[in-house]
């Protein structure tokens, strides 16, 4: 489990200047906020965000 500061750091760290760290922010992002595995982020649909 991750604290507040580790997630920041963690997502700060991601390089967003490329589609690929964009995407990969974003999974990240909604599984530290939704507490949710990574199957289930991949099997969300674009209207489940």
């Amino acid at each position: 489990m991750l604290d507040e500061d580790e997630a920041r750091a963690l997502l700060a760290g991601i390089d967003t200047t490329t589609v690929v760290g964009l995407r990969d922010r974003a999974v990240i992002a909604v599984m530290i906020y939704s507490f949710a595995r990574v199957g289930a982020v991949v099997g969300m649909q674009v209207q489940d965000y």
